[in-house]
């Protein structure tokens, strides 16, 4: 009698071990009789082992069925059908993200830590398996939130990927970059032309208290016009202080500090290379203050008058001199106490120092002058002083509020001159400033009649009789409105018959010395 047997259909999960028993089956065709009984047959499939997989040779495996035991069998013909199948499904994972995981701004990303599902009954990683590769997160290092993102996470059996036998649920989580501060004030030193220097900054937290290590500082260093003279890079140790290794290549300049961790940057820092041979710098007469440069009332403007003389005494990199600055219009009547060590820089046309002093007597601000001497190369032919006074509680007076300190000044001379004056020179005198008049000999300039309302006869008198002389006359604004070069020393001048009536600076310069007189010419 032919009787026909088929294995049932199975399905599993990867990784777990199927048990094909001895009964799972049905008679597919023809029947028993008589009483007759199967009690078994032998079933089998390759993907019955906790190792077949999804993937290719998978999912579907074929299940054998044979070797039928029971009473009375002798009388049956037994075919057997394999067409039955064992199919392998994914095993489920849940891979979740941990929460609060952050980096400060500058810092290297970490690697991102996730937990999964544990093993056992079908789900998690199954034996031999494990995790490969690494999450990543969405771009950016600015300060915010981040997605972290599954990438190129997965898992394997030794080398052999087997990611396609799971089920992967990706729970994400944002990664935070958490602002910093940043201190580049210990930047702010001077050293002397030709010795190594360095700079340094302090990384905090977004607190202002909580130092930050690991964070990657570039300090870029910019001379006067902005021009990038230095780049160099460091990375905070666990009292957050970035510092560079000493480095050397820098000319006589004041240079411009910052500090950055790529989102966050310092207020700058000025670090000065100076030269205390290269000379002094003396200065004396008086600006229009602009709109703006006094803090207090911005609306504020008129004459200011100021007086300086700065320069290195021998031997040392101790500054000497006095500051004064007054503003009638403010009330402003600034005095330096002392100047700051190392800082006088005098490169081309243009000096700079700083120091600290009082206002109208009293209280500690800092101060910070600059100026240009019109008659050096590069000064263009106009002098111009800015001076900075800031305390506490922030800027006092600025003439060129706005600006980099080590910025070119703006605010031309209504009258009076700037002098760079060079060591070099055998025609170098003393220098001093006396309530606010800068004295320099030993030249001389006279002008007669004065005031006048047809022409000016002026006289330049000079013990110098090697150095040519140059005269020109500005008006208040500053502009060169007649100058005559190549004078000798006690030479006499008609100047001023077509001057239309007002005030005039005529200035005398021979070599590093000046003088200057006002002129004033009446209508008729």
């Amino acid at each position: 009698r032919p009787i026909t047997l088929k294995a049932n259909n199975r399905t599993k999960v990867y990784g777990e071990t199927l048990a094909m028993g001895t009964t799972d089956y049905s008679i597919a065709a023809g029947s028993l009789v008589n009483g007759n009984t199967i009690t078994g047959v032998t079933l089998a499939s390759a993907g019955s082992a906790a190792t077949a997989t999804v993937t290719t040779p998978g999912p579907v495996y074929p299940i054998s069925i044979s070797a039928a035991t029971g009473s009375g069998l002798d009388n049956y013909t037994i075919s057997y059908d394999n067409t039955a199948t064992l199919t392998i499904t994914t095993r489920p994972i849940t891979v979740t993200v941990k929460t609060g995981q952050f980096k400060y701004c500058g810092q290297s990303n970490p690697v991102y830590d996730y937990t999964y599902t544990v093993s056992g009954n079908g789900v998690g990683l199954a034996s031999g398996d494990a995790f490969a590769g690494s999450l990543t997160r969405v771009a950016g290092e600015s300060v915010g939130n981040f997605d972290i993102l599954q990438a190129d996470l997965s898992i394997v059996a030794g080398s052999i990927d087997k990611t396609g036998n799971y089920k992967i649920t990706y729970q994400s989580a944002p990664f935070e970059i958490k602002g910093v501060t940043i201190d580049a004030s210990a930047s702010g030193n001077s050293y002397p032309l030709g010795s190594p220097a360095k700079v340094s900054a302090t990384v905090y937290a977004s607190n202002g208290t909580t130092p930050v290590s690991g964070v990657l500082v570039t300090f870029t260093l910019t001379t006067t016009g902005g021009g990038v003279a230095k780049t160099i890079t460091a990375t905070s140790n666990s009292a957050g202080v970035a510092e560079s290794l000493p480095f050397t290549g820098l000319t006589v300049n004041l240079y411009k500090v910052v500090a950055t961790s790529g989102c966050e940057n310092s207020i700058p820092a000025y670090l000065s290379v100076y030269d205390p041979n290269a000379g002094f710098v003396t200065g004396g007469g008086w600006i229009m203050s602009p709109l703006y440069a006094y803090a207090a009332d911005p609306t504020l403007t008129g004459k200011a008058n100021f007086g300086f003389n700065a320069q290195y005494k021998k031997g040392s990199n101790a500054v000497d001199g006095n500051t004064e600055f007054q503003f009638t219009a403010g009330n402003l009547n600034f005095k330096s106490s002392n100047y700051s060590a190392g800082t006088l820089v005098i490169s081309g046309a243009k000096a700079t120092f700083r120091g600290t002093g009082t206002i109208n007597g009293t209280g500690t601000y800092s101060f910070m002058v600059s100026g240009i001497d019109g008659t050096v190369t590069g000064g263009g032919g106009v002098d111009k002083f800015r001076i900075k006074i800031w305390g506490s509680n922030g800027v006092v007076y600025d003439n060129n509020m706005g600006n980099d300190e080590n910025g070119v000044p703006t605010t031309a001379l209504g009258g009076g001159s700037i002098v760079i004056h060079d060591n070099s020179k055998k025609t170098v005198t003393a220098a001093r400033v006396d309530n606010l008049n800068v004295e320099v000999v030993p030249i001389a300039l006279k002008a007669y009649p004065n005031p006048s309302t047809n022409k000016f006869t002026v006289n330049v008198q000079s013990s110098n009789r090697e150095e040519k002389i140059q005269v020109r006359v500005m008006d208040l604004n500053g502009r060169v409105v007649e100058m005559f070069n190549n004078l000798s020393a006690n030479q006499t001048l008609q100047i001023g018959s077509n001057y239309r009536p007002g005030m005039y600076i005529v200035e005398m310069i021979q070599g590093n010395e000046r003088k200057q007189l006002k002129l004033i010419k009446q209508a008729n």
